[in-house]
């Protein structure tokens, strides 16, 4: 008997603990900064630790930070501190689906690797002398300057103005 009211004292303790630990948790996200577009339900989100590029008004520099702490109308950075209206844009990376800029790379290796294995196979399997094929040139060159391009495409900016918005949101 004595054995069992130890476990279950034991048991109460750990219960008691692991809500305290998730409780602050969930609550300790309650502070963050989103980019949204009027009329949407999407926008992107930032919490306190997160790196951000942004670029102020009136000003020719992109500024890279860490985001320390938010308020009301203010953003702390670890090295200045800025009010969302200030800002002219945020730099957004742009890394998820099938036409990822991440994507362009692969794409660039590939058409190298047409053009290397066209060359392999007539010249070392066949056994035939060296000559470059203009079809398989051409479709590599293709490949390549296409995914130069699309690897451009991999930032967007959001900007602050008409109906996007950037706001803190402090619960």
């Amino acid at each position: 008997m004595e054995l069992l009211f130890k476990l279950i004292v034991v048991v109460c303790i750990i219960m008691s603990i692991h809500c305290f630990l998730s409780v602050n948790q969930v609550y300790g996200q309650d502070k963050y900064l989103v980019l949204e577009k009027m009329g949407r339900k999407k926008r992107i989100v930032f919490y306190p630790g997160d790196e951000i590029t942004f670029k102020m008004k009136n000003s020719d520099l992109e500024i890279t930070d860490a985001i320390v702490d938010l308020h009301d109308s203010l953003i702390l950075f670890l090295n200045s501190y800025v009010r969302p209206k200030e800002i002219e844009y945020v730099k957004l990376e742009r890394n998820v689906g099938l036409l990822s800029p991440s994507n362009g790379p692969k794409l660039i290796i590939a058409g190298v690797g047409l053009f290397l294995i066209d060359q392999l196979n007539n010249s070392i399997i066949q056994g035939n002398e060296l000559r470059i094929n203009d079809d398989i040139v051409k479709t590599s060159l293709i490949m390549i300057v296409g995914g130069s391009i699309w690897t451009s495409f991999r930032y967007t900016k959001f900007r602050n103005k008409g109906n996007r918005r950037i706001r803190t949101v402090v619960l």
